[in-house]
């Protein structure tokens, strides 16, 4: 029974979102099934940069060039500086632009993460060998 009404309640809020001109836009992304997770347990992991990137892209309230002339009325071109695509909306900017896409500006992006996470890992790894007694000491190398 309960289970019945959460379901039901969901498939109102779904409909209520549809609705929503600018934060119901998430509902036409193909491909996404389920929003950031924002329990307590991953908000207190992440910085509150990203959290704040996170739940402004949840709602569609950051400031794309379609939002700021859409929304906010300012008399900025709504058009992607990339590829001149008409609409610059959130999803094409993160991941919908073609030009973008082609060049390997994605990969680029991707690239630089990992990159990141590499010097961690390497900088981790250089402390616990360096904390290990030297009879003990049988290096973790990073390898590529």
């Amino acid at each position: 029974m309960t289970e019945q009404f959460t379901r039901q309640c969901q498939e109102q809020r779904l409909a209520h979102s549809h609705t929503l001109k600018l934060q119901g836009v998430w509902t036409s992304w193909d491909g996404v099934n389920t929003p950031f997770d924002f329990s307590w347990k991953n908000i207190l992991k992440v910085p509150p940069a990203v959290v704040s990137f996170a739940l402004n892209a949840s709602i569609n309230y950051l400031k794309t060039p379609d939002v700021l002339r859409n929304s906010w009325g300012l008399k900025v071109s709504g058009t992607c500086a990339i590829c001149t695509c008409q609409q610059a909306t959130l999803f094409h900017i993160l991941a919908g632009c073609s030009t973008a896409l082609d060049q390997k500006r994605y990969w680029w992006r991707h690239d630089c993460v990992l990159l990141y996470i590499q010097s961690v890992l390497v900088s981790f790894l250089y402390d616990c060998n360096m904390k290990a007694s030297p009879a003990q000491r049988d290096p973790v190398t990073w390898r590529l």
